[in-house]
C-alpha cells in the first residue's frame, strides 16, 4: 500500500528538465524567506538566518526540491506509524548545506557545460552512499535533467524501496541503486568486470562521477569514493556535530583526516549549521535535542586514485587544470562564513 501523498513525485521529470535552463541562471539575490528567518519547509527543523551567506538556489527549485521532501516524508511517515522505524535524518535538517550543494552544482555543471561546449544532454553524475529515505537523491534530481545519481545502501528500512520506486517514476533512467553494505557494493561497483585487469572505455564512463556525497556507516565509504575517483571530483559528506568527529572527517583516524594526510584530498572548506531544536526523534538523535553540525567539501587530487582507467581526465596537464577550477569554485562559496578545518 502506498500513502496518497506519493503520487505527486511521478510528474517530477518534466519540472526537473525546466531545471536545466534554471541552474544556469545565476541568481544575485538571497533565496527567500519567511519574515522571521525561516524557510518554508520544515520550519521547526531548519531554521536560518537571513544575515548569512545562502546560495543561489531558483525560487522555483527550492519549492520544486521541497515539494519532493513533504511527499517524501508522507511515504515515510507512513512505514514509520506502523512499524516504529525511525529515520535517519537527512538533507532536509541542513538547509545551508542544501543550498550550498544547489549553487555548487550550479556552477559545476556550469563549467561541465563550458568545457564540453554545452554538448546536450550532458549528464552531470552523483555517487552517494548511505540514501537514507532518499531526501539528498530527491534534491539532487530535482536540480536539473542533466543530473544522474548512484546510490548505495542496504535498503532494509520498510520506506527505503517504496521511496526509491517513486523515485524511478518520477526520473526515469536517472537513479540506479545498490543494495548491500557500502564497505562491500562500492569497491564490487569501480572493480573491472569479468576478471578484467581494466575498466573498457564505456565502464569507466559508468564510473566517472562530477560529485561524491558519503553519507552512509561504513566506515571507509568516502575513502572508497576518493580511492576511485578521478581527478577534480568534488568530495562531500553528511553534516556532523562536529569536525572532531572520529568517523568521517578530522578526529583521530577519521576519512577525511586520513584523506588529507595522504593527499588524496585538498582545498578543504567547511561550514557550520545554525543551531535547530528536534521536533522528533532520528536515529542519531532523539526529539528536543539541539544540534549544530557541520559539513565540508573538498576536491579529489587523484594521487590515490586506483580506478583503472585511462581516461582524459587523469593526464597530468588535464588533472592540475581540472583541480585549479575546482579550488576557484570552491574559493568563491561563501568565503566569509567558513569555519577553520582542524590541523
Amino acid at each position: 500500500e502506498q500513502p496518497s501523498g506519493s503520487q505527486g513525485l511521478r510528474s517530477k521529470q518534466e519540472d526537473a528538465g525546466r531545471g536545466v535552463d534554471n541552474i544556469n541562471r545565476v541568481v544575485q539575490a538571497n533565496e527567500n524567506t519567511d519574515e522571521d528567518g525561516t524557510i518554508a519547509y520544515n520550519k521547526q527543523n531548519a531554521t536560518r538566518t537571513n544575515s548569512w551567506c545562502e546560495g543561489s538556489i531558483p525560487p522555483k527549485l527550492r519549492e520544486e526540491y521541497q515539494q519532493l521532501w513533504q511527499e517524501i516524508d508522507s511515504i515515510t511517515q507512513h512505514y514509520t506509524s506502523t512499524t516504529g522505524t525511525k529515520i535517519s535524518g537527512g538533507l532536509f535538517l541542513y538547509p545551508r548545506q542544501a543550498a550550498l550543494l544547489g549553487k555548487l552544482i550550479q556552477d559545476l555543471m556550469i563549467h561541465k557545460n563550458d568545457v564540453l561546449q554545452n554538448q546536450a544532454k550532458t549528464a552531470f553524475r552523483i555517487c552517494e552512499t548511505g540514501f537514507g529515505a532518499g531526501h539528498s537523491a530527491a534534491f539532487f534530481l530535482s536540480l536539473s535533467a542533466q543530473v544522474q545519481i548512484v546510490t548505495f545502501d542496504k535498503f532494509d528500512r520498510p520506506y527505503q524501496i517504496p521511496v526509491v520506486k517513486q523515485l524511478e517514476k518520477a526520473f526515469p533512467g536517472h537513479i540506479t541503486h545498490i543494495l548491500g553494505n557500502s564497505c562491500r557494493t562500492v569497491p564490487n561497483f569501480f572493480a573491472p568486470k569479468n576478471g578484467m585487469a581494466q575498466h573498457s572505455n564505456d565502464d569507466c564512463a559508468d564510473r566517472e562521477f562530477d560529485l561524491l556525497h558519503g553519507s552512509s556507516l561504513c566506515p571507509t565509504d568516502n575513502i572508497d569514493l576518493v580511492q576511485h575517483a578521478t581527478c577534480g571530483t568534488i568530495l562531500t559528506s553528511t553534516a556532523m556535530h562536529a569536525l572532531s568527529d572520529r568517523a568521517v572527517y578530522f578526529g583521530p583516524n577519521a576519512q577525511w583526516r586520513k584523506l588529507r594526510d595522504d593527499g588524496c584530498i585538498s582545498d578543504i572548506t567547511c561550514f557550520r549549521e545554525v543551531p535547530r531544536t528536534l521536533n522528533q526523534s532520528f536515529i542519531f538523535a532523539e526529539k528536543d535535542k539541539v544540534i549544530a553540525h557541520d559539513f565540508c567539501f573538498a576536491v579529489v587530487t587523484g594521487a590515490c586514485s586506483n580506478n583503472n582507467c585511462t581516461i582524459a581526465s587523469d593526464n597530468e596537464e588535464k588533472c592540475v587544470e581540472k583541480r585549479e577550477a575546482m579550488k576557484g569554485i570552491l574559493n568563491n562559496l561563501c568565503p566569509d562564513d567558513r569555519i577553520a578545518v582542524p590541523s
